[in-house]
């Protein structure tokens, strides 16, 4: 079984590199992206991803209050959370309910393998 993956980014190009590293990935599909915060909330309680790879600094939510929200929205959903910024914003997304954080800056496997992780994870 594959795993679920929605995207949730505001700039497209990203969006669609993150679909196109993900999605050829043989246990793994992406089943939807957003450009939005309020549109990834509506999205995963909708399509009921796996795993939910989100900007942590989407426009118009902030990082803490989407990852609030797609728990609310699926509660199911393990959240890996893009970011190129270290402590405090670390621990609030955690708190906030993210699975795993992935520096922007790191390599494509550490981000597949954090996927993985989180889908398999407790």
């Amino acid at each position: 079984m594959k795993i679920r993956v929605l995207i949730v980014h505001d700039q497209a190009l990203l969006r669609e590199c993150l679909s196109a590293l993900i999605d050829p990935e043989p246990d793994m599909e992406v089943v939807g992206k957003a450009a939005s915060g309020g549109e990834a909330v509506g999205l995963a309680g909708r399509l009921r991803p796996d795993v939910v790879v989100v900007e942590a600094a989407m426009p118009d939510l902030g990082g803490c209050e989407l990852v609030r929200g797609i728990v609310a929205a699926w509660p199911a959903a393990k959240i890996v959370a893009l970011t190129l910024r270290e402590e405090p914003l670390s621990r609030e997304l955690l708190s906030a309910g993210a699975a795993a954080l992935v520096d922007a800056q790191a390599s494509v496997e550490d981000l597949l393998g954090a996927i993985r992780a989180v889908a398999a994870g407790p």
